[in-house]
């Protein structure tokens, strides 16, 4: 079983911001592991794994949450697998934030939020391929 449940990755834009003093700040205050406070002065991206999950909105550390992702999930992970040189999570899903100007009322449309996809690298999703059915 994991330690830490959660997956948690914010940016913290500023000016005169310094990795280092952020990651001494999230060290103190927040149990977890894993902890990677990237960037510059003006923009830094944390990662962390934790057990606190009773936030939104950067209450925790007053900051605002992955402001630049349209569709977010907050998840805690059940289980995980190793699968091959990496491992597959099986997570209950705890919250979702989805940008106010996204309409789903008909059916969600990925292109619109232009996910990322991680499965050893990073990648971008390309276009539209079709519906579940349209290839049988």
């Amino acid at each position: 079983m994991l330690e830490f449940k959660y997956d948690t990755q914010l940016l913290i834009e500023g000016e005169n911001l310094s990795e280092d003093e952020i990651n001494e700040y999230i060290t103190k205050n927040i149990e977890g592991d894993c902890l990677l406070a990237v960037g510059d002065e003006e923009l830094i991206k944390i990662h962390f794994h934790t057990n606190v999950h009773d936030y939104c909105n950067g209450e925790v550390l007053h900051v605002p949450t992955l402001d630049l992702s349209k569709w977010v999930y907050d998840c805690e992970v059940k289980q995980f697998v190793q699968t091959g040189d990496s491992d597959t999570f099986f997570c209950d899903i705890k919250n979702v934030q989805i940008d106010k100007d996204i309409d789903i009322s008909e059916g969600i449309d990925l292109t619109l939020f232009d996910p990322v996809v991680y499965s050893g690298d990073y990648h971008s999703i390309g276009s539209h391929l079709g519906k579940i059915g349209d290839y049988i």
